[in-house]
C-alpha cells in the first residue's frame, strides 16, 4: 500500500514540476468545484454553506495505447487537499471487428468499479446533490490502490479488480465484548482487509439497456473472509429520459459480531434544453433494523456551459425530522 502511495505521488509532482516538457504537448488539465448551500427541516431549523468537491485533473496520452492521468481532490472533511486518483492506463487489445473490441489495464489508484454509481462520485458528474443511502452506508465512495482489467463487447463488458481493501469500523456495544477484546464500551475498532478482489459484468441486450451484476470479497490477513459485496444493476435510456436502479447487499464478518445491510435505489431523470428534472427512491435495511425509506427529488439549470445550478429536497419518511433541502452551485473546465 505505501508502494502505491510513493507512486502516485511521484506521478504527481513529474506531472506538476516537469508537465509539458515529460508529458509532450498533449497534456490535459481539467477539474470542477461545487459549492452547497444545506438547509434542514427541523424544530431548530438550521442553514449551512459549505464546499462539498474541488478536484484537478491532469491527463496525458503517452502513445496510441497508453496514458496517465492524475487526479488532486479537495478532502472538506479534514479540510486539505490529497491524490485522489493515479492512474497509468494500457491498451493491449483493441479490434473493433472482432468480439472482444478492446482490452485496458489500469495500475495506480482508482475509484473501484463496483455497481454502477462509482460513475458519478464526482459531484459534477452526478444530477442530484446527494448519493443514494445504500451506496453511503456499503462501500461510499470507495477509492483504492491497485490493478484492473477492462474489456468491452459489442454484447457487453467485463471489468475485474484487485485493489488493497477499504476500512471497517464496529463500535464495541456492551461490557461482554469490552471485556473479550480489552477495549472500552464505545470505543470503535477498525479493521481493514489486507486484499479485496471483485467486478462486474454488464449485458446489453438491445441498444440503450443494460444489465449488470457486481461482486466484491475482502480478505483479511488471516485470509478469511471478512467482507463481502454483491449487487445486481439496471440503466436504460429513450429520447431525453434516463432510468437505472441498484441493489447492493453488504456484510461484514468480523470474529466480533457480523453486520448485514441491503438495500436498493431506482432513480430517472428528464433532460429538456437547459434544464433537467431528476427523482429517486432510496430504501435500505441496517443490520438488524427496519427498513429506512427516502425520495430526493431536484432539479438543475444550465447557467451558461460548464457551470449548473441544481435544487434537492430530501423526504424522510421514517423521521420528518431528517428532511433536507439541498442548493448546488457547480462549475467545471
Amino acid at each position: 500500500m505505501n508502494t502505491f502511495r510513493i507512486c502516485a505521488r511521484g506521478i504527481l509532482i513529474i506531472c506538476l514540476v516537469m508537465g509539458g516538457s515529460v508529458l509532450g504537448s498533449e497534456l490535459d488539465i481539467s477539474g470542477f468545484v461545487d459549492v452547497i448551500s444545506t438547509y434542514q427541516n427541523s424544530q431548530d431549523d438550521q442553514n449551512e454553506f459549505g464546499l462539498g468537491q474541488a478536484e484537478i485533473d491532469i491527463e496525458n496520452d503517452l502513445s496510441e495505447r497508453s496514458s496517465i492521468a492524475v487526479a488532486v481532490a479537495y478532502n472538506n472533511e479534514d479540510a486539505v487537499f490529497e491524490l485522489n486518483t493515479a492512474e497509468i492506463g494500457l491498451n493491449v487489445w483493441a479490434n473493433n471487428n472482432s468480439f472482444f473490441s478492446s482490452v485496458d489495464v489500469t495500475a495506480g489508484q482508482f475509484y473501484v468499479p463496483f455497481g454502477i454509481d462509482y460513475n458519478v462520485y464526482p459531484s459534477i458528474e452526478r444530477k442530484l446533490v446527494t448519493s443514494p443511502m445504500v451506496v453511503d452506508y456499503t462501500h461510499c465512495g470507495w477509492n483504492d490502490f491497485g490493478v484492473r482489467l477492462n474489456v468491452t463487447s459489442p454484447v457487453g463488458n467485463l471489468v475485474v479488480f484487485g485493489v488493497n481493501g477499504f476500512e471497517s469500523s464496529y463500535e464495541v456495544i456492551d461490557a461482554a465484548q469490552s471485556l473479550t477484546l480489552g477495549v472500552a464500551v464505545g470505543e470503535e475498532i477498525n479493521t481493514t482487509p489486507a486484499n479485496a478482489f471483485g467486478g462486474r459484468l454488464g449485458i446489453t441486450p438491445v441498444s440503450n439497456l443494460e444489465f449488470g451484476g457486481s461482486f466484491a470479497i475482502g480478505i483479511n490477513e488471516s485470509n478469511e473472509d471478512e467482507m463481502v459485496l454483491y449487487g445486481g444493476d439496471i440503466q436504460y435510456s429513450v429520447n431525453q429520459f434516463d432510468f437505472k436502479g441498484e441493489y447492493i447487499a453488504h456484510s461484514l464478518n468480523r470474529s466480533i459480531e457480523q453486520e448485514d445491510n441491503a438495500g436498493y435505489y431506482l432513480q430517472g431523470i428528464y433532460n429538456f434544453d437547459r434544464v433537467f428534472l431528476v427523482g429517486r427512491y432510496d430504501s435500505f435495511q441496517p443490520d438488524g433494523a427496519d427498513w429506512c425509506n427516502r425520495y430526493s427529488i431536484g432539479a438543475g439549470y444550465s447557467v451558461i456551459e460548464n457551470i449548473e445550478i441544481r435544487f434537492e429536497t430530501q423526504i424522510d419518511n421514517d423521521n420528518s425530522d431528517n428532511n433536507q433541502n439541498f442548493l448546488q452551485l457547480v462549475a467545471g473546465f
